[in-house]
């Protein structure tokens, strides 16, 4: 076999021979490899250290400096099977300094190498390798997109086995966040979150973060393993609320609120719940004070009689935006019950009307919501004592009646249960 030059530069520092073939792909920038191998002093023939040896496969990941430069650039050019032979150079070993008491300075030395295996980085919240991403292309700087920016993306999905495509979006300008409104899977917003300006990767989603049948994604397999391969070509950040004024984040909540609103309306409860959370954290902190009274006139015994003065026009704009980012908390806090009522989070239902009903006692939707929280958790007769309210503050509520109607029964029903186990229970004890 003969020695090939796949130094940087081709300045012949780092010089490869394969041994044995290996057959497949090639691991990428990031992956987790599996190798054997045996490193010994070039001039000597010495052997400094071996994984055989110790009968242990060594593990760590490609191409970010893990271990010494030439096994980064080395072992990037292999593939799966593959024996090769790495002779590398003091600048692509460990130069100058040497290591330890084996490995003399400027010493040039000599690696088998056997790659097993690779496998990308497991970038699933379970750690279960569900997700696991592997580094085409890597991205510029460190910066990635926030919440709201927009983005340039391009987005293949493959078929697993066989690599058939089924989808190809091209150049498209995205805002982060919204992705679901192009049918794709949630893990596609968790990728992109991490992904830098130039950055290709590509993901393998096993089958519970991939496509379902409710989706509704032409051409794309349900219940399957998926690659998706991402190319973020560029992105633009979203200003963060610390960088709005007043006004802006008041703008910027009711543009969101119209989003969230149509994804509430169109069933998509999960998109809707992030969204008029992120409204919250936008403008609730603003609320805080917004309807007090700001002026600085002396009050108490001894206050000289205060002459009336005229509204200055700042003073009117503080109490009108007050007026507005207390409309958009409560509306959040109301949308947001509903989306929990519908996605059966229950305890999360009531805490959102309870937000509503303490600064607005008598409000119909939250004492509503609230008691069909507490009818759905099969609390019925606070679900009852609730929907009493709601029919006191909205005596025409037909619903609210008939809900408490249906909890009369259902406490009925619990109590002839309760007492039927009883009695089975103590017709075992008289046997």
């Amino acid at each position: 076999m003969t020695a090939v030059d796949i130094s940087e530069g081709q300045d012949g520092g780092l010089k490869k021979t394969i041994l044995r073939e290996g057959s497949g792909e090639s691991p990428l920038t990031g992956d987790t490899v599996s190798v054997h191998y045996v490193g010994t002093l070039l001039e000597s023939g010495e052997k400094f250290d071996s994984s055989r040896d110790r009968g242990d496969k060594f593990e760590f990941k490609l191409g970010i400096g893990q271990v010494i430069k030439g096994w980064d650039v080395g072992v990037a050019s292999m593939k799966r099977g593959e024996l090769a032979e790495l002779v590398c150079t003091a600048p692509y070993a460990y130069g100058e300094a040497g290591s330890g008491s084996k490995i003399p300075p400027n010493a040039t030395l000599k690696f088998e190498v056997e790659l097993f295996d690779f496998y990308g980085e497991d970038i699933s919240k379970e750690k279960d390798k569900s997700m696991t991403k592997r580094i085409h292309q890597k991205g510029e700087g460190y910066a990635t997109p926030n919440d709201g920016a927009l983005m340039h993306v391009t987005i293949e999905a493959f078929k697993i086995p066989g690599d058939e495509k089924f989808l190809s979006i091209e150049e498209k300008s995205l805002e982060h966040g919204e992705e679901s409104k192009l049918n794709l899977p949630p893990c596609i917003e968790s990728i992109l979150d991490n992904m830098k300006k130039g950055e290709k990767c590509e993901v393998t989603v096993q089958p519970k973060h991939a496509f379902t049948a409710a989706m509704n994604y032409p051409g794309a397999p349900v219940g399957v393993p998926v690659k998706f391969v991402i190319t973020m070509n560029s992105f633009e950040k979203a200003k963060e609320s610390w960088e709005m004024t007043l006004k802006e984040k008041i703008e910027d909540a009711k543009l969101k609120r119209t989003k969230a609103t149509d994804y509430l309306k169109k069933g998509d409860y999960a998109v809707a719940e992030k969204l008029f959370g992120k409204i919250l954290k936008l403008v609730e902190d603003e609320s805080t004070g917004a309807d007090s009274d700001s002026s600085s006139d002396e009050e108490g015994e001894g206050a000289a009689e205060a002459t009336p003065k005229e509204p200055k026009p700042e003073d009117e704009e503080a109490k009108k935006q007050g007026a507005e980012i207390s409309e958009i908390v409560q509306a959040s806090h109301l949308n947001l019950s509903l989306c929990y009522l519908k996605t059966d989070e229950l305890l999360k239902a009531i805490e959102h009307c309870d937000k509503v009903l303490l600064n607005s006692a008598d409000n119909e939707k939250a004492l509503y919501r609230k008691a069909e929280a507490l009818f759905k958790s099969h609390q019925y007769e606070e679900a009852k004592a609730a929907y009493g309210e709601v029919v006191r503050v909205a005596p025409g509520n037909a619903s609210a009646k008939k809900r408490q109607y249906e909890c009369d029964q259902k406490v009925i029903e619990e109590k002839k249960a309760e007492k039927a186990r009883y009695e089975k229970m103590f017709s075992k004890f008289s046997t």
